[in-house]
């Protein structure tokens, strides 16, 4: 918790006008006029090659992404007892 607390902190007073640029380093495709509010290490999950976001999109403080949660769900459905 401390930890996290810390990048926060750090990425708030150094790093926050570059939020896009370490989003998109991340593999999230972003449009133009894009504004990422919180630390994008947090926010795009598991694997941010997966999100996709159009033009002039806000991502505020306390949005997460959940890419990949591991579940089979999905395939209840097509796949009885699976």
């Amino acid at each position: 918790m401390f930890r996290r607390f810390c990048d926060i902190i750090s990425f708030t007073l150094v790093h926050r006008r570059d939020a896009i640029s370490y989003a998109r380093s991340l593999g999230v495709k972003l449009g133009s006029g894009c504004r990422i509010l919180d630390h994008p290490r947090y926010v795009f999950g598991s694997e941010p090659y997966l999100v996709s976001l159009g033009d002039h999109v806000t991502v505020t403080s306390g949005v997460r992404f959940v890419t990949h949660d591991g579940g089979v769900w999905v395939f209840s459905r097509p796949v009885p007892g699976y």
